[in-house]
């Protein structure tokens, strides 16, 4: 069948510039067959649409797992065409939307029930997870924790780089902190960090550092159904809309530090606050104080003879002193805390992961110099280019003192910064001249040294 513009250019032809049927059909490149059908028609071609498909649908035999994927609304049209090509599906992704779309029209929409809160009654909490932000140091994930109060449409949110138990109560109480009290009621999900065994109704069993949360603060958790997001309805929506609107407003923003992050999040969840909050700071209850403990996961580790401490995946310098002792370790949403009969010894960023601090195991280095050739965490003493430049001049020197002069001089850390000793070895490549140029001719690097042990009791009796 040839285009309407054909037809009427073959009658044109014919008529006006009287071209016969095998010149026109030349012209054209089609038949001549054609030409004379279309010039023994009085009217345009016309077009019908088939009234029955000429092939068979590919998607035919997955309809029941297409009917069952979709009646889960979470479920996009992309994912369920992702899942029947798992299956063996060889169709286009066009025919499973048409299919999901017409499904959905004839599913009955819920029905949803405006709930009515008292002022102070009901706090709810949710994640907002994998927001991409951009930092100096470049792009992180971020995960965002909405706390809400359905009465007055109160909302705060806490940036952190990880959704773990410390997280999440650190999120809360700065909520809780913000409105200036605790309200009766807490409306959480179901969070692994949190919820250690969910059983029928709204029983739970909580971690055990969730439990002790709840135990120390007085909370009063009441946690949502499996499934169920409905029943935290307005933390969901504030995340919806909130979520959205702090993308479009940091685009193009970079940030110092999760806390500056935190600070701008502080300013934008404050500006929409209304009169009905004072409703809800009279009905609210007292907010106990901050409690480490309580507020960090806390575990008790022994040091071992390497001077470091496993925590999770990841392992933490302490200072030599203190091998063979027991430990605490404080994880919180930003900080390793280690802590030696209640006094804090290494304080690790735990964004960094495993974190070795020079000044906790210089002093043992430099007593064992050849230890740092194959030691498995041989990278921490070489914190720029730089200081590896000038290892491998000092190898060159003398391979023997190489290990023995470079220790020497990471030890000036004790006393001067990264930049000060990274100038200075620019210039020289002899310990002592770098320390003279650093530290100036009177000052002496001690090594340190263990506390002594005093017996007292000679003493005691002679007074």
């Amino acid at each position: 069948m040839i285009s309407m513009q054909d037809f009427h250019v073959i009658r044109h032809l014919s008529h006006v510039e009287k071209l016969s049927a095998r010149k026109i059909a030349s012209k054209l490149g089609i038949d001549k067959k054609t030409v004379n059908k279309y010039l023994q028609a009085s009217t345009p071609p016309s077009y019908q649409s088939r009234q029955a498909p000429t092939r068979s649908d590919p998607a035919e035999k997955y309809t029941k797992t297409i009917e069952s994927l979709a009646k889960d609304p979470k479920n996009l049209a992309v994912d369920i065409y992702e899942a029947l090509v798992d299956q063996g599906y060889q169709g286009s992704e066009r025919t499973i939307r048409r299919r999901v779309e017409q499904l959905r029209q004839n599913i009955e929409k819920e029905r949803f029930f405006e709930q009515k809160y008292t002022p102070g009654q009901q706090s709810q909490f949710d994640f907002k997870e994998g927001l991409k932000i951009e930092f100096v140091d470049g792009t992180r994930t971020i995960n965002l924790l909405f706390g809400t109060l359905p009465y007055s449409n109160t909302f705060f949110i806490s940036a952190f780089h990880l959704k773990t138990y410390e997280c999440f109560i650190e999120g809360m109480y700065r909520f809780f902190e913000s409105i200036g009290g605790m309200t009766h009621e807490q409306r959480i999900d179901n969070l692994a960090p949190c919820v250690a065994q969910v059983h029928k109704g709204r029983r739970r069993t909580f971690t055990k550092a969730f439990q002790a949360a709840i135990d120390h603060y007085g909370l009063n958790i009441s946690p949502c159904r499996p499934g169920k997001g409905n029943d935290k309805g307005h933390v969901e929506r504030s995340i919806r809309t909130h979520a959205r609107r702090i993308e479009r407003k940091i685009q193009g923003k970079v940030f110092t530090s999760i806390d500056e992050l935190n600070s701008w999040l502080k300013d934008y969840s404050h500006r929409d606050r209304n009169t009905l909050l004072e409703e809800e700071k009279k009905n609210l209850l007292p907010l106990i104080e901050r409690n480490e403990e309580v507020m960090c996961r806390t575990e008790s580790l022994k040091i071992g003879p390497t001077g470091l401490v496993r925590a999770g995946d990841y392992v933490y310098s302490v200072p030599s002193k203190h091998i063979g002792k027991t430990c605490q370790v404080l994880r919180s949403p930003e900080r390793i805390i280690i802590k030696v009969s209640g006094s804090r010894v290494a304080d690790h960023d735990r964004r960094l992961g495993s974190s070795i601090a020079l000044e906790h195991i210089i002093f043992s280095l430099i007593q064992k110099p050849g230890a740092m050739i194959n030691w498995a965490h041989k990278k921490v003493l070489f914190p720029r280019p730089a200081f590896k430049s000038f290892y491998q001049k000092l190898k060159k020197i003398d391979s023997n003192t190489a290990e023995a002069e470079y220790l020497r001089t990471l030890n000036l850390i004790q006393h001067r910064t990264l930049d000060q000793i990274e100038q200075a070895i620019q210039t020289s490549c002899c310990y002592e001249t770098i320390k003279k140029d650093l530290l100036g001719e009177n000052v002496i690097c001690v090594q340190e040294q263990s506390p002594i042990n005093v017996d007292l009791k000679n003493y005691d009796q002679f007074l």
